[in-house]
């Protein structure tokens, strides 16, 4: 009718009828963005984009890295039983399986070795297989590179010093240094031999003022 008032719209959030029936405003947004979607340029930037953002996190979550939550692991394993033969009059061994890639700990009794009877030392942990052992050292069976070792820990407060080398599928190494009176583990991102202590400038000195050994002649023997 040509005197009636025609009702106020707003373009956002509303529909209008056309001479033909179709509806419009956000249909008709909606249809083209059916229409056209992505262009190429937009899936190239945002597959570069998603590319970056994962090459800048994996490699600091470890995702991609074995070691750094197997050394941690470890760590927490020989700093527990660290604390536990401080605190206790027991003797306490981890024991390492080379070829198994696996630890576990025992306590150690007039009866052989038994597992511990706290629940929390008595586990069994493995490395993953992308992971190994590649040597350990300790200061009663130096260097092993395959088979079985243990590291003790005494009561008192007190472990034995101990290197261990772990390593990737990639040959990207790790080395853990048992400290024996603290319990700390020194870590290092590469297979590294702990140094030889120095001799004390004190003990070198008395040393040097030994006198030589006696010269034995050929095919004499030495008596005192």
């Amino acid at each position: 009718m040509a005197g009636k008032e025609r009702m106020p719209t707003s373009r956002i959030g509303s529909w209008t009828k056309s001479k033909t029936g179709e509806g419009t405003g956000a249909r008709d947004a909606l249809a083209r963005l059916h229409e056209h979607g992505f262009t190429l340029i937009e899936i190239i930037m945002t597959l570069a984009l998603l590319g970056l953002v994962f090459a800048l996190v994996l490699p600091q979550t470890g995702a991609g890295n074995p070691l750094p939550s197997s050394s941690r692991q470890l760590i927490g394993a020989m700093q527990s039983l660290f604390t536990a033969a401080s605190s206790s009059k027991i003797l306490y061994r981890l024991y390492f399986d080379l070829d198994q890639r696996s630890y576990w700990a025992m306590r150690v009794t007039t009866d052989g070795d038994r597992l511990p009877a706290d629940p929390s030392l008595a586990y069994r942990g493995a490395l993953p297989s992308k992971a190994r052992f590649v040597d350990i050292r300790t200061a009663q069976h130096g260097k092993v590179t395959a088979g079985k070792v243990f590291v003790q820990f005494f009561p008192g407060g007190r472990a034995e010093q101990a290197v261990i080398h772990l390593s990737d599928q990639s040959e990207q190494a790790m080395t853990l240094i048992l400290n024996p009176l603290t319990g700390a583990v020194q870590v290092m991102e590469e297979y590294r031999e702990p140094p030889v202590p120095a001799i004390p400038d004190a003990y070198l000195s008395f040393f040097q003022r030994l006198p030589p050994p006696p010269v034995l002649p050929f095919g004499g023997a030495f008596r005192p």
